[in-house]
């Protein structure tokens, strides 16, 4: 059988609240294995968000995935919650 990692976000948030992570674009704790097909989130230097690719390896600080010959090294990533105004409409 595959092992799986659980990747739990709800240890990093700043409370015991639940209601914290409604505003996040994924789930708190998410259960991979390997050959599982991701849909990446973020935009850094070597993918963007909507790459999608299949994980090759698990570890405790990042997973690499693959799509045809690139290989991906996925780091963790903090989420910020940011408020943007433009000023339109006034």
């Amino acid at each position: 059988a595959t092992k799986s990692y659980l990747y739990d976000l709800t240890n990093a948030l700043k409370s015991n609240n639940p209601n914290e992570y409604k505003e996040f674009p994924a789930v708190p704790v998410l259960k991979l294995k390997v050959g599982t097909r991701i849909l990446l989130l973020v935009n850094e230097s070597n993918y963007v968000n909507g790459t999608i690719a299949t994980i090759t390896e698990l570890h405790d600080d990042y997973i690499e995935a693959k799509e045809n010959d690139t290989i991906y090294r996925i780091l963790r990533h903090t989420w910020e919650d940011k408020e943007c105004s433009c000023g339109w409409g006034k």
